[in-house]
């Protein structure tokens, strides 16, 4: 007879601690691009002088990146939320 066990992370566990790792990384990585986002502005002069693309032609190109990086940040959890649980088989 077969019999399929669920089993959580215990505290001590490499899931756990990857748990955390993962949540670190995530933190330091929204806060690098946080900080380019909020620092735009200091970037739309010196592109504009350089490359002579007008400043609403450069905020446009932005806006659709702040978009699409929003929309693909929730596509990239999906897999993650919907992967089965941890089962432990035992004859």
């Amino acid at each position: 007879m077969t019999t399929a066990v669920s089993v959580a992370a215990s505290p001590t566990s490499p899931a756990r601690n990857t748990r955390w790792a993962q949540l670190g990384i995530g933190i330091i990585a929204m806060i690098a691009i946080a900080n380019l986002q909020y620092g735009w502005t200091l970037f739309i002069g010196p592109m504009n002088d350089k490359f002579h693309w007008g400043r609403t032609d450069i905020q446009v190109a932005f806006s659709i990146f702040a978009l699409l990086e929003t929309w693909l940040a929730t596509q990239a959890g999906g897999p993650a939320v919907s992967a089965p649980a941890l089962e432990v088989v035992t004859d």
